[in-house]
């Protein structure tokens, strides 16, 4: 059995349609992020995989960027926290016991 099929993406040169069309990677689970990378990025000098995503902002549109993001952990890894995510708050925030910092 061979391994998953490598396909080089220059986003320069991409002109209309859907990138999910570009993107398409059927069933793909990967078991890292490692294995991730390794199989879309061909030079190994730029193999730098993303284990934490600083969040800077505060309110909805955090939680919206972290769901995305674990959505789409989910379909890739089977695995919504293999990436760590660090959000900055407000005192007031940590004081108020705000749901939205519990995501």
């Amino acid at each position: 059995m061979s391994g998953p099929e490598r396909r080089t993406i220059h986003m320069s040169h991409y002109q209309g349609g859907s990138l999910k069309d570009k993107l398409d990677q059927g069933d793909q689970v990967f078991k890292t992020v490692e294995d991730f990378v390794n199989c879309y990025v061909d030079d190994t000098s730029k193999r730098r995989p993303i284990k934490k995503m600083l969040v800077a902002t505060n309110g909805i549109a955090a939680v919206r960027c972290i769901l995305s993001v674990r959505k789409l952990l989910m379909q890739l890894f089977r695995n919504d926290r293999i990436i760590k995510f660090i959000c900055l708050t407000t005192e007031q925030e940590i004081r108020s016991n705000a749901g939205k910092i519990i995501v």
